[in-house]
């Protein structure tokens, strides 16, 4: 389904003056974000197929933040993520390793606002397209097309509140698979959300799993199917998709490729299993159920480099 909200009438182009930094146009939005000590936000998704759902999110610093949906709910309080599934009635915890925090918010529908923890998360723009502010969902927002550094064919764009200097929203579209997310609900806190609205807690009847005792799945084992599968369409050059499956870095760098909270809903297993994504691989035999689902308990362990 082609949603109306990815026509975008474009008027001006602002490039980035080097690949790596951020570029000038989104400054004001990752400056704004780095430098809050807290957000909240109420974001309202809108799915290919119209269908919508809602996610409440909460960020403090250093790393810790809340974000519940309609699956679930994630926790970080900076040294554990805690992850619980709607579905199964069960949760998992792991420990932060790295970046490793990092990998729920690299969701389609978060991804503008991963500047409020690093403010170069957008450093892999090359270009930006601005276009002319329409109404959406009662906001007054301006398309900022962008380009991705890396090559990649995924087209993306943030919606941008001019008033406030930050994105309110983002369209994405992926082959057949468009999303929109809006914030139709954005706070930026004058100081750090308080510690209860960041603690973990199991809800009643909750049973905690632990994911390294599902399927124990090295990083080593996943790159060898992706080796095996996936190339040479998503290497270093290809990229296709925008998606390159060669080494840990590129992946859990994807957006949206990798989720530790709910891996059925990760771009990766969506497309080996063809839910809503053109299935994966292209013109090949699919994948066995079994190593799909040996990518799945990966992530789910926490998706580690090791």
């Amino acid at each position: 389904m082609k949603l109306a909200l990815l026509s975008l009438s474009l008027v001006s182009v602002v490039s980035a003056l080097f690949v790596g930094e951020v570029p000038a146009a989104l400054k004001p939005h990752a400056d704004t974000l780095n430098k809050a000590p807290g957000l909240t936000a109420t974001i309202l998704v809108i799915n290919a197929d119209a269908t919508t759902s809602e996610m409440h999110l909460t960020y403090g610093k250093p790393n810790v933040y809340k974000i519940d949906g309609p699956d679930g709910f994630t926790v970080c309080d900076g040294k554990t993520i805690f992850a619980y599934t709607a579905k199964k009635k069960s949760w998992t915890e792991v420990a932060v390793e790295g970046n490793n925090w990092q990998l729920p918010l690299r969701r389609a529908e978060l991804w503008p606002y991963l500047s409020f923890y690093d403010v170069s998360a957008l450093s892999k723009v090359a270009s930006v397209k601005k276009g002319t502010p329409r109404k959406l969902q009662g906001l007054m927002l301006t398309d900022y097309a962008l380009t991705m550094a890396t090559g990649a064919d995924a087209q993306v764009s943030f919606l941008m509140d001019d008033k406030l200097g930050v994105a309110r929203g983002t369209t994405s579209k992926a082959g057949d698979v468009s999303v929109v997310a809006i914030a139709k609900e954005f706070a930026i806190l004058k100081e750090a959300p308080a510690a209860e609205l960041l603690a973990f807690k199991a809800p009643v009847g909750a049973t905690k799993v632990d994911p390294n005792a599902i399927v124990e799945v090295t990083y080593k084992d996943v790159q060898a199917i992706f080796t095996r599968s996936c190339m040479p369409c998503h290497n270093a050059s290809n990229m296709k998709g925008g998606l390159n499956l060669t080494d840990y870095d590129a992946v859990v760098g994807a957006r949206n490729a990798v989720n530790i909270a709910n891996p059925e809903k990760s771009s990766i297993i969506r497309s080996l299993k063809g839910d809503m994504y053109a299935k994966m691989p292209k013109n090949r035999e699919s994948l066995p159920n079994e190593e799909i689902e040996k990518i799945a308990a990966w992530m789910k362990a926490g998706a580690k480099n090791d």
